[in-house]
């Protein structure tokens, strides 16, 4: 009987980490106090590690989430949470995964790199299991953590529907010219959205409709993805997907 031959990613993998040298927190946070391992650290120890032992990573970012928060100063700041799925492969095609969760934040356009670069230094770090060469351990830690702040509830014109899917989007007039912000009906009523609250609706709208109708909609209409609509169109384009949506529900 044939032996089966094992992936080579595996022996890879391990003798990457045979030859991997312990990364010191050399960085400082000054403004929060805490040393930390940069992105080039980790970079510099592997990426002829990597090439010698013919192995590199790609990543397929698999969840987005997005957010915009005030600072202390009142500048908004845009905040990112990716989920990432890094798969390291080998030169015979073998690979493994490994999924991650990165976070970013940032006044400008860097948010997202941000959590790009966090996602990937923290794979490496623990696919890997890179010492930090020195003896503290995260359970040495302790924080008294205070309760959550209540949400302050938006003027009624605000507010959200309870159940805002584009199914409840379906009977409804399409939305009128562009405001300030990006207005969509929802339930009857028009809310105001921000860019990042609208890319959440057109996740559900995806959700709802399914991928191959889904990008179907965004096609005709000139686009391959929904961050890619300009921000007068956006309410035509989820009219639209509310349009569609109401024909499968009249073929179901």
């Amino acid at each position: 009987m044939a032996e089966t031959k094992q992936p080579l990613i595996y022996k890879k993998i391990l003798a990457i980490m045979a030859d991997i040298s312990a990364i010191g927190k050399e960085r400082k946070n000054v403004a929060q106090n805490y040393s930390f391992r940069g992105v080039d650290d980790v970079y510099n120890e592997l990426h002829s590690l990597f090439a010698k032992h013919r192995v590199f990573t790609a990543p397929t970012v698999i969840n987005t989430h997005h957010e915009e928060r005030k600072s202390k100063s009142g500048s908004t700041l845009i905040y990112r949470i990716y989920t990432i799925r890094y798969t390291f492969y080998a030169e015979d095609g073998s690979s493994v995964e490994a999924i991650i969760v990165g976070e970013g934040m940032d006044t400008g356009d860097k948010a997202g790199n941000k959590a790009l670069s966090v996602a990937h230094k923290y794979v490496l770090l623990q696919m890997l299991m890179i010492p930090t060469d020195e003896p503290k351990d995260p359970e040495d830690e302790s924080h008294q953590v205070s309760s959550k702040p209540a949400v302050k509830k938006k003027q009624k014109a605000e507010e959200l529907p309870p159940d805002g899917g584009i199914a409840d989007l379906a009977d409804h007039p399409e939305p009128g010219e562009e405001h300030r912000n990006i207005p969509l009906t929802i339930k009857g009523k028009t809310v105001l959205h921000t860019k990042f609250e609208v890319l959440d609706r057109f996740k559900e709208a995806k959700g709802e409709l399914g991928e191959k109708l889904y990008y179907k909609v965004l096609g005709e209409h000139g686009y391959e993805k929904s961050n890619q609509i300009p921000q007068k169109d956006i309410p035509k384009l989820y009219y639209a997907m509310a349009e569609a949506y109401k024909q499968v529900k009249v073929t179901k």
